[in-house]
């Protein structure tokens, strides 16, 4: 299945000089899906679950990436090597 392209990329600090562009459905989840087990919530879990019933076509992308982009701001609010570094909030 071919990757669904969010409209604006949504942009992740993953350490001091790596910022990852998360551009679709498969690069939100793959990212999701690396998030620490420990760092796991209830926010992660929604978003993931956001994106993977909009990637069997049960949510619209919108849900997905509004989704996602509320876990990528409620990282920004924690210590840590993973925080968002920049957030389009374009839909």
């Amino acid at each position: 299945m071919k990757a669904q392209a969010f409209g604006s990329p949504i942009f992740v600090k993953r350490a001091a000089y790596v910022v990852q562009e998360i551009a679709n459905l498969e690069d939100a989840i793959d990212f999701l899906d690396e998030w620490p087990e420990d760092r796991r919530d209830l926010i992660h879990e929604t978003a993931l679950k956001a994106c993977c019933d909009a990637y069997g076509g049960h949510k619209p992308l919108s849900a997905a990436r509004a989704a996602f982009y509320g876990f990528a701001v409620d990282c920004r609010l924690q210590d840590g090597q993973w925080q968002t570094v920049s957030v389009n909030s374009d839909s």
